[in-house]
């Protein structure tokens, strides 16, 4: 699974006036604000290629009076989407990604690629304040929300379909296409054959999870005793839950 690491520090604004963590008392007896800190998915896609399984987790901070840098780390935990696996798992906690001295707002972001079907990714961000001295003057921890990606895919052929074209000797073939899994299929490659002779193919550019599409090819008549046969997935590019229900035939 790679990472892509960015430190974007942002322009200098007004200092955020918030000092104290959650659930101590500021003068007064008043219940002081959460520290100025948070970590959010910016974006979850998935596919069947790995590489569009990614997502990018920001973090994002304030200074606080008497901070003169901020600093955040990313931990990511996994944990699969199937009830039977309860136990979440993590990687270490990456390194500590510092701003520049003096700004008041930073900004940091990880995206993680090639994530895995059936598993919900979450962030665990560490926060710190340092003084001129060096010294961490307050810390926090915030979690972000979970990116989940679905089940793999499941490409099946449902039936082909068989009706004469205009044109003497042609036939449409109506080839129901469907993926009954979890998972998006991209390219999804569609073949069809009349008595095992390839008669042309179409791709699919993208077929979400349960769902059906038709695919219509023209070809050659056919005839009593002829078999047509569909076959989706025939180099098993994409892979799926089911390997073994991606053929379809039946007589003229």
């Amino acid at each position: 699974m790679a990472m892509r690491f960015r430190r974007r520090p942002s322009p200098c604004l007004a200092a955020c006036a918030v000092a104290f963590g959650v659930a101590l008392c500021a003068p007064g007896g008043a219940i002081a604000q959460p520290l100025p800190a948070s970590v959010r998915v910016k974006g979850c896609q998935s596919g069947s290629d790995s590489a569009s399984r990614a997502a990018t987790f920001v973090g994002r901070m304030h200074s606080i009076p008497g901070s003169v840098r901020m600093g955040m780390r990313f931990r990511l935990v996994m944990r699969s989407t199937s009830p039977s696996t309860a136990a979440p798992t993590a990687s270490p906690d990456g390194p500590w990604w510092m701003s520049n001295d003096g700004v008041d707002r930073y900004t940091y972001s990880q995206t993680v690629n090639g994530m895995s079907y059936g598993k919900s990714y979450r962030v665990v961000a560490r926060f710190r304040w340092i003084d001129s001295s060096g010294n961490v003057i307050r810390r926090t921890k915030r979690t972000s929300a979970p990116c989940t990606q679905p089940g793999p895919p499941n490409l099946t052929i449902l039936g082909i379909g068989i009706a004469p074209r205009p044109v003497s000797g042609t036939d449409d073939y109506r080839i129901q296409v469907a993926n009954q899994g979890q998972g998006p299929a991209d390219r999804v490659l569609v073949q069809l054959f009349l008595d095992n002779s390839l008669v042309d193919s179409r791709r699919i550019k993208r077929l979400p999870g349960e769902t059906t599409r038709v695919v219509t090819i023209n070809g050659p008549q056919c005839l009593p005793g002829q078999t047509v046969k569909a076959v989706v997935d025939p180099a098993n590019e994409i892979q799926e839950s089911n390997e073994n229900d991606n053929t379809f035939e039946r007589g003229c």
